[in-house]
């Protein structure tokens, strides 16, 4: 069996097979929420954002308006960075990124530009019109509009503490305003408002928005990543799992190609992607993508199987926070499983902690309380801790599973010394695993269960 060549700190090999969990289950393929009842799920999930003013977190782009007053401008801004929080960025030793180097920041840069930014803030004066838009390549989503990534340390992979998440070409947003940077526009995205490089994105019409954004020719991503064949002059797009495709139609491709002097490659799918000046009068570009990559018109059955299965197509891919470095942080691996069945969870594990519309369970202090609690679990359900959140597995023996995107853990020896595993991917390991940070077990520093497997709260 392939899984006796698999590195891991596990004892048991066989935890890194998805059918040896699937196996294990009674009833894998019964559904756990229908299609109407997924809507419903994403209706409540929606209201409760809305009525707890979170609605940029959890966007309807249906509501739209044409224009936002100056000081409610002046408020999205920090919301995703307070000017406080900023300025105790100048007490920090920040590091930079500039392509692969890492360098300690000169505090006089962050000084000037802390300063240039309160300016632009204060000369905010008239409302703000806002337009229609379309992000055009992988473009990373940041809480201010600072040219670099900055981290609090120089150590791999660097985490850019401005980074908020990462957009997918294709993705909808609103264009609010161009910063005092001339490079960066603050931009409204589905799941946060943030400032997006203006090299990644085109203004469309409304028409033309909802157009694309509605389109019934799509095609749902169920691997983890993937990217189109490369063009001459154009390159490649990459794409990352539950990502909407738009498909062009036989005219738009048969056009495209014609004008490009090519021929589109044979046994692809012809995926329609806006542009932005690659190419001379066209608005959008016909990528393609192998027939042989795993895409779906519709959603998955909302399964325990299927939940298994999507979880373990990211075993050993590398952390990134905020979707850095083509990879993922932990909500974005759980928001990005439950996209495959058509269930749009907030992207922060605050916000999927407590306000996803499924049954959520404290958990008490005393250690054997919290077991019993997971006893009541089921495969795919989901587990937090303070900024941290997991897919449940299962138990297996005397231990209780996880699986998630997370930093490493700690296991105590024999002699009461700690081992570090220091692993910084998507990896399984059991809840008895000591934080990396602390001598507290993950067991006792979960904070609630959220039993989406149960459906909709409806209480």
């Amino acid at each position: 069996m392939l899984n006796e060549f698999i590195c891991t700190h596990l004892k048991d090999k066989r935890l890194y097979d998805p059918d040896f969990w699937i196996d294990r289950l009674d009833n894998p393929d019964e559904i756990l929420m229908d299609e109407y009842e997924i809507k419903s799920f994403n209706h409540l999930l929606h209201k409760k954002m809305v009525e707890s003013h979170l609605e940029n977190y959890y966007y309807d782009f249906s509501n739209a308006k044409d224009e936002i007053i100056a000081n409610n401008f002046i408020n999205e801004i920090e919301k995703v960075m307070p000017l406080e929080d900023l300025e105790k960025l100048i007490g920090e030793n920040l590091f930079f990124k500039d392509s692969e180097k890492i360098r300690p920041l000169n505090k006089d840069k962050l000084r000037e530009f802390l300063s240039k930014f309160r300016d632009f803030k204060k000369g905010i004066s008239e409302d703000i019109s806002i337009s229609f838009g379309l992000v055009t390549d992988r473009s990373g989503l940041k809480s201010i509009p600072f040219r670099y990534p900055l981290g609090i340390t120089p150590n791999r992979p660097f985490h850019d503490i401005t980074r908020l998440t990462t957009l997918s070409p294709g993705e909808p947003i609103l264009i609010y305003r161009r910063s005092f940077e001339v490079n960066w526009y603050f931009v409204q995205s589905s799941f946060y408002s943030g400032w997006i490089n203006r090299k990644n994105l085109i203004e469309v019409s409304k028409k033309e928005f909802f157009d694309y954004n509605k389109s019934t020719r799509t095609l749902i991503l169920m691997e983890s990543k993937i990217c189109t064949e490369e063009m001459p002059i154009i390159g490649k797009f990459h794409f990352q799992m539950g990502d909407k495709l738009v498909l062009a139609n036989e005219d738009e491709t048969n056009r495209f190609y014609f004008e490009t002097n090519t021929l589109f490659p044979e046994g692809c799918y012809p995926i329609k992607i806006p542009l932005k000046n690659r190419l001379d009068n066209e608005t959008y570009g016909i990528l393609p993508i192998s027939s042989a990559k795993e895409v779906k018109t519709s959603f998955l059955d909302f399964n325990q199987r299927n939940l298994i299965k999507q979880a373990f197509k990211m075993v050993g891919e590398r952390y990134g926070w905020g979707g850095s470095d083509y990879n993922r942080d932990c909500s974005r691996f759980i928001m990005d499983i439950f996209k495959c069945f058509g269930i749009y969870l907030p992207r922060d594990t605050k916000y999927q902690e407590i306000m996803t519309p499924a049954e959520r369970t404290s958990f008490p202090q005393q250690t054997e309380e919290r077991k019993i609690i997971l006893d009541g679990l089921k495969t795919g359900d989901i587990l937090f801790m303070k900024g941290h959140v997991m897919m449940y597995l299962g138990k297996f023996g005397n231990e209780y599973y996880v699986k998630h995107q997370g930093a490493g853990f700690k296991q105590k020896k024999t002699n009461g010394d700690f081992e570090s595993f220091d692993i910084h991917g998507t990896f399984i390991m059991p809840l008895s695993a000591y934080t990396l940070g602390t001598r507290t077990t993950y067991l006792d520093s979960l904070s609630s269960a959220v039993k989406i497997t149960q459906g909709l709260n409806k209480i």
